[in-house]
């Protein structure tokens, strides 16, 4: 985590961290909502008079495009909701008034949370291009990617559909050839537009905390914290030691007697609203209104 822009007044630490608590679980509040949304967005999608459609159906592979996107704000919003669902932990405020009874697992909320947010990324990607040109290469990528990893997989697993799959790649190839979005790299075709990772989506992104109240006070308002934050993440789904924050606490009395770490709050709040925010810049180029008005007007 960057170090703080400067010290914090005296007695203001605590209240900023519990100000970040409960902006946690506001974001995470969101997801049914969401979840709500994005399958109205999806649904809507397949109006075939939805004018967003019609449009995308005028460029070569649009419609592939907005459908792909479709798909990953499904698979955030779904992540973002199971992580509702589990987001279980102790929380309690210093002046006593609030004592909620919750626990969560740090490992596996980031896991949740690199979910919503690679799949947000990937479905940003896909609603943001430049120009008609640049929507029907990133549509190409999409499919094509899609396309591979079933051969891909059809193969490991010895699945009696395996040629039907490498038939269906080998069309797109002559079709990817035909419209220009086929290059030759060392005698192999690959398509000159490759669906990115979510890494790379997020590092041409700028993302500030400045919609967190409390990471500002920590972290000043100009950090561009998106890949760093997005690595963080990855580096707990995948348990790497760099990652992991060292204090633990102690053994609840009456627990299951389970030995569980203490979150970071700043960086789980602050990956958890950026997914958030994506998703909902997703739902904005797809024709919807975010439902979460508190959230959407901070942004």
């Amino acid at each position: 985590m960057p170090g703080p822009s400067g010290e914090l007044p005296a007695g203001e630490e605590q209240r900023v961290k519990e100000l970040i608590i409960e902006q946690y679980y506001n974001f995470v509040s969101s997801a049914d909502s969401l979840y709500r949304a994005s399958n109205e967005a999806a649904l809507q999608f397949q109006n075939l008079e939805n004018p967003l459609r019609v449009a995308a159906s005028s460029v070569d592979y649009g419609l592939e495009a907005l459908s792909a996107a479709t798909f990953f704000l499904g698979a955030a919003t779904n992540s973002l909701l199971t992580l509702r669902l589990s987001s279980i932990g102790q929380v309690t405020f210093s002046d006593g008034s609030t004592h909620v009874e919750r626990r969560i697992t740090i490992n596996g909320t980031a896991g949740l949370v690199r979910q919503a947010l690679e799949c947000a990324a990937r479905a940003h990607w896909l609603t943001s291009p430049a120009n008609p040109d640049e929507l029907s290469r990133r549509g190409f990528a999409a499919i094509w990617a899609d396309a591979y990893e079933a051969v891909r997989y059809a193969r490991a697993i010895g699945s009696p559909e395996l040629s039907e799959k490498e038939r269906g790649l080998a069309r797109l190839l002559e079709e990817g050839r035909a419209r220009g979005l086929i290059s030759e790299n060392n005698g192999k075709p690959k398509p000159t537009t490759f669906l990115l990772s979510a890494t790379d989506i997020i590092k041409k992104l700028r993302f500030t905390p400045g919609h967190v109240d409390g990471l500002r006070e920590l972290l000043g308002s100009n950090v561009n914290c998106g890949e760093w934050v997005y690595r963080w993440l990855s580096g707990m789904a995948h348990g790497q030691g760099w990652a992991h924050p060292r204090q633990a606490t102690a053994i609840p009395e009456g627990s299951l007697g389970m030995h569980y770490t203490k979150p970071d709050w700043a960086r789980l709040t602050l990956s958890t609203s950026l997914a958030v925010r994506l998703i909902h810049t997703v739902l904005e180029s797809l024709g919807r209104e975010s439902p979460y008005v508190e959230i959407a007007t901070r942004l």
